[in-house]
């Protein structure tokens, strides 16, 4: 529960540098990451606009917080749902 509370609250606060565009969140694993960000983007409804980014990869998706999950269908086709604890503060550049 408190993790949900945890991405609740970035949800609320924004993104760390203040850039209304900037993901709120992301889980990094090598050289792939997945952003989570606060706009609806392609989304509709609650969902809001995520991005899988691998390199020159890029593949947007539309997330959704469900419990202690967050749950992403991406535009590909495929879908994915993740912990919400694995998701962290976005590094700073």
């Amino acid at each position: 529960m408190r993790y949900f509370i945890a991405l609740a609250s970035l949800l609320l606060a924004g993104s760390v540098m203040g850039d209304a565009f900037g993901p709120i969140a992301e889980i990094r694993a090598g050289d792939a990451r997945v952003e989570l960000h606060r706009e609806p983007g392609p989304c509709v409804g609650f969902a809001r606009w995520a991005l899988y980014l691998q390199d020159k990869v890029r593949v947007p998706g539309c997330w959704i917080l469900d419990g202690e999950s967050v749950q992403i269908a991406w535009l590909d086709g495929s879908t994915s749902v993740i912990p919400s604890r694995a998701f962290r503060k976005p590094e700073i550049l």
